[in-house]
């Protein structure tokens, strides 16, 4: 006998929903688990002195120190931030290299490196005049090694001197007239400054704050002379007054002079000019007031 079969339906359910993947975002973090140099800077002073700086990164930057190898020997600490300054001492030229260390002495990151090599001198200064017709050369020299450089000065007068360990020179030109002073420094390998010219100048002397004061039969006549060197010269006085006319005053180092003159009873009073004269002849402008009752 024969069966006719149907094939029973499938049963829908629920479809099961497929899990997924998810990458999350997780918190950035600039501390490796080993220290890592990420800035070197160094800035040259004066002599063999230099300025380090820079910064490292790393999970607990107080149990780190810096320490500077080569040129320059040197330990610094690094603050919260993983930042370290300070100065050293180079013993000669050459590579400087800065590195993480442990408090215990192990090296724990790459270096990082600054060449440090010979540069040219430079150097400023300043002239005044310093007697009858004379001007003195005063300046600093930057070096690594100033005190083994040379000092070459030309111009209105030539000569050569050594400055001192930190740099400072002087030197006093035999007498001339003014005009151009040029300096250049040659160190101790030989490279040179760029020549440095500055004019050596002589101004006009001026009479400042004249005055003439009394007391009683006295008058006291003062006042000053502004110039780069008042204490050679002398203030000449014209007077119709006999007791004032044909005297000279000298004046100190501060340009300040002054004289008191006598009035006798009944004396009258008259007209004072005042004039002077710097060593290389130059004329104030003559002042006129009145003396005397």
């Amino acid at each position: 006998m024969l069966r006719l079969w149907t094939r029973p339906q499938k049963r829908v359910g629920s479809a099961q929903q497929s899990a997924r993947l998810r990458l999350d975002h997780l918190e950035s973090r600039d501390c490796p688990s080993s220290p890592t140099m990420i800035e070197f800077n160094v800035t040259r002073l004066q002599g063999r002195n230099i300025a380090a700086s820079g910064r490292a990164l790393y999970t607990d930057p107080a149990t780190m120190q810096i320490r500077l190898t080569g040129a320059a020997s040197a330990i610094f600490s690094l603050n919260s931030n993983g930042e370290f300054s300070g100065n050293a001492v180079t013993s000669g030229f050459g590579q400087i290299q800065c590195r993480v260390f442990s408090m215990q002495g192990t090296p724990l990151s790459k270096p990082y490196y600054y060449d440090y090599q010979n540069l040219a001198p430079g150097v400023t200064f300043q002239i005044t005049q310093s007697g009858p017709g004379q001007f003195s050369v005063s300046g600093v020299v930057s070096d690594e090694d100033p005190h083994l450089s040379n000092v070459s000065i030309s111009g209105i007068g030539s000569g050569q001197t050594t400055p001192d360990s930190l740099g400072n020179f002087s030197y006093t030109l035999p007498p001339a007239q003014p005009g151009l002073v040029n300096v250049q420094v040659t160190d101790s390998l030989g490279l040179q400054s760029p020549v440095v010219s500055l004019p050596a100048t002589n101004n006009a002397p001026v009479f400042h704050n004249v005055q003439v004061e009394r007391s009683g039969n006295l008058y006291l006549l003062s006042g000053f002379v502004i110039d780069e060197a008042p204490h050679v010269m002398t203030v000449g006085l014209q007077s119709t007054v006999p007791q004032v006319n044909n005297q000279f005053l000298p004046v100190d180092s501060g340009g300040y002079f002054s004289r008191s003159f006598l009035w006798k009873a009944g004396q009258p009073g008259g007209f004072v000019t005042l004039y002077t004269v710097d060593w290389f002849g130059v004329s104030a402008t003559p002042l006129t007031l009145w003396i005397g009752p």
